[in-house]
């Protein structure tokens, strides 16, 4: 067990201090195919994984049967080479949820942009068949957009490595971040972007590829995490315009990224990550703490050198589960690591080691 309070921190000084327990790894039944850059959306009791670096096979994971069933594939003619998967509630039916998939680059990598109306693969016959009626939309393939709109293609943009959050007043906006550095905003009603957005220039001196970015419990509040800059963005909806605000990063990880990430509470936890100048990944787990702006290295490491990997936190079961990745071989992996995180507050007034 890791208590995460007992290291080094970087950022101000607080008198309120948050501990968090890190239960060890466990390993859970791996991977049908082997993975690294998954994209993973949950939905209730199943962790859907939407295709990987040169691996087009989507699956659902069932988070008590401990079982995998597979879903779809994409397309044939799809390329996936670092592409983003976002996911949002289906208006026309509670019991489906729409993941919509995007990705390319003008180099090696064709553009893309699908969607999925996804209904639980876990449903016995009668239920698929009551459900049915509700609407005429294919399940479980993926298909254009109504409009056939593919993000990123006519604007010549490099989505490989892209990020994606859904925001907004009404929860319709896609935030984009890609390289080198900008932020772009899609409208998920129309299906088309923003064209009008003041101040899209993400203010960061590094390239926004393969890094982390999160929402804030705020709406139109973002977290940006680039090797060792963390940055504040928030949107004003009002008049279509970014602000930012530089907050304390760690110097640990400069020159770092393909980190897998995940904000849980006002936590968020990168899990190993690749070097780029020495080319090998790490075991190390850092945590930034929103609340108080500080970052702390854990004790607890990864149970190998990993990167290229993907976590999705599970808040009914106040667990982070760790899907695929590379380790020093650069193989793909069938890795699927399961921990557990107890979170508490206790009085502290003592100074922060800046």
């Amino acid at each position: 067990m890791f208590l995460g309070s007992d290291r080094r921190y970087w950022g101000k000084e607080r008198e309120m201090e948050d501990q968090f327990q890190l239960l060890p790894f466990a390993t859970l039944p791996p991977l049908p195919s082997a993975f690294a850059l998954p994209q993973c959306v949950s939905f209730g009791e199943e962790i859907v994984i939407c295709g990987g670096y040169h691996n087009n096979r989507c699956y659902s994971y069932h988070i008590k049967k401990q079982q995998y069933k597979p879903v779809c594939m994409y397309p044939k003619e799809v390329k996936l080479k670092g592409h983003t998967v976002v996911s949002y509630p289906c208006k026309e039916d509670a019991n489906t949820l729409v993941i919509l998939s995007f990705g390319g680059d003008d180099l090696s990598c064709p553009y893309h942009t699908l969607w999925m109306h996804y209904k639980s693969v876990w449903e016995n016959e009668s239920e698929k068949k009551e459900g049915e009626g509700k609407t005429s939309r294919i399940r479980n393939k993926w298909y254009p957009l109504p409009n056939l709109a593919v993000l990123g293609k006519e604007q010549h943009h490099n989505l490989r490595g892209a990020r994606g959050v859904i925001s907004g007043s009404a929860n319709h906006l896609l935030f984009i971040t890609r390289p080198p550095n900008k932020i772009d905003v899609f409208d998920l009603n129309t299906f088309t972007y923003m064209e009008v957005v003041r101040n899209n220039t993400v203010r960061i001196d590094k390239q926004l590829q393969y890094h982390c970015f999160l929402l804030l419990t705020k709406t139109n509040s973002f977290v940006c995490i680039c090797e060792d800059r963390t940055l504040l963005i928030e949107f004003h909806e009002a008049n279509a315009s970014f602000s930012y605000q530089q907050l304390p990063g760690c110097y640990s990880l400069r020159n770092w990224w393909n980190s897998g990430f995940i904000k849980y509470n006002h936590l968020i936890f990168l899990f190993g990550g690749q070097d780029y100048h020495r080319s090998t990944y790490q075991q190390s787990i850092f945590v930034y703490n929103v609340k108080t702006q500080t970052w702390s290295d854990c004790n607890l490491r990864m149970p190998v050198p990993i990167g290229d990997c993907f976590v999705i936190a599970v808040h009914p079961f106040s667990s982070l589960h760790v899907f695929g990745g590379r380790g020093q071989d650069s193989e793909r992996q069938h890795t699927h690591l399961l921990l557990h995180l107890l979170v508490c507050t206790i009085q502290n007034k003592t100074k922060i080691q800046k």
